[in-house]
């Protein structure tokens, strides 16, 4: 069971004192580790000392030195778990990772999204300016700005800067104007994309009425996206596959329109 932190417990957090101390709900190494266990079997005492030299972790520390993690520290740990042995990133791309989660609160999304796939993280990635990114896309700033107030490519809302998630669909956006579309041809992709959103909150609002722990409402939401990416995508090719066959040529008959 997780114990009260005393007031005179010190804390190497910006602006941790004893009061937010005392009304948090702290744990010691030895707690931790039996709560990771749960999900990995594997994690040990030596291996959180090795991951705070490595400054992935900043635990607290008692007056006497002693650790003491508080539940954001715990979760931050179950990330970097998920990462180093279900992903088997490199120390390196994690830290990275979790730097810009710091620094743009919405990158943690694409970092769970990311744990249900296999795309690859690049450590060396850093956000770019629109003129950079445009350059990257093949682009000129001009048409990155209507795609942007289009709603088909979001900066970080922090930053104004464009991750590699923006920066590649800034790509593929730059193949289909090739192509002969234009942005207002494509505009429906974002709309179509909001209101999906728009549901899927709401259908996942739905499992977190009962609260719960934040790594219970992550589990959860990584089940909800395993089971729903593929519902998405299946029933999108089922639909393009029985209203597209005409263009294509295909030789499949009687299929409902």
């Amino acid at each position: 069971m997780a114990g009260r932190a005393e007031g005179r417990a010190g804390g190497t957090g910006a602006g941790a004192g004893s009061d937010r101390l005392a009304s948090e709900s702290l744990l010691t190494i030895g707690q931790v580790v039996e709560r990771l266990r749960e999900s990995c079997p594997e994690v040990t005492a030596s291996k959180l000392h090795f991951w705070e030299r490595e400054g992935l972790i900043t635990p607290r520390r008692t007056p006497g030195g002693h650790r003491l993690y508080c539940p954001a520290d715990v979760e931050r740990l179950r990330l970097i778990l998920e990462l180093r042995t279900h992903r088997r990133l490199p120390l390196e791309t994690i830290k990275a990772l979790l730097q810009r989660m710091e620094e743009d609160p919405t990158y943690r999304f694409l970092v769970m999204e990311r744990t249900l796939h296999e795309e690859a993280f690049d450590p060396a990635f850093h956000p770019l300016s629109r003129s950079e990114a445009a350059a990257q896309a093949g682009l000129t700033e001009a048409q990155v700005r209507e795609l942007e107030a289009l709603g088909l490519v979001l900066p970080c809302p922090k930053t104004g800067r464009f991750d590699e998630e923006a920066v590649h669909l800034l790509r593929v956006l730059a193949g289909l104007l090739a192509m002969g579309f234009t942005p207002e041809d494509l505009r429906f992709y974002a709309r179509w994309a909001q209101e999906v959103a728009r549901h899927e909150r709401a259908l996942f609002a739905g499992l977190c009425q009962d609260g719960g722990e934040e790594a219970e409402r992550m589990a959860r939401y990584q089940r909800f996206r395993q089971l729903v990416g593929p519902l998405l995508r299946l029933l999108h090719l089922n639909y393009l596959r029985r209203t597209l066959y005409d263009l294509l040529g295909s030789p499949e008959q009687g299929t409902e329109g």
